[in-house]
């Protein structure tokens, strides 16, 4: 009963410190409304929906911003 408690308590520790450093919410809705983003060097890359796009940038710490609806 202990060591149970105790791993669930260290998973608790865990997940919250990584939810404090990102402060990132990585959950977006399903549906497909693809867009294409482009980053400060000039790459395109296709995001399923802006939810998704801006889980990514938040993430990844990158920066890409919409350049046009639909896939790329």
């Amino acid at each position: 009963m202990k060591a149970t408690f105790t791993f669930f308590f260290f998973l608790f520790l865990v997940l919250t410190s990584v939810k404090a450093v990102t402060n990132c919410y990585g959950i977006c809705p399903l549906i497909f409304q693809p867009i294409c983003g482009i980053g400060p060097g000039g790459e395109t890359k296709t995001f399923a929906n802006q939810c998704d796009m801006d889980a990514t940038n938040c993430r990844e710490r990158s920066s890409f911003t919409m350049k046009s609806e639909g896939a790329c």
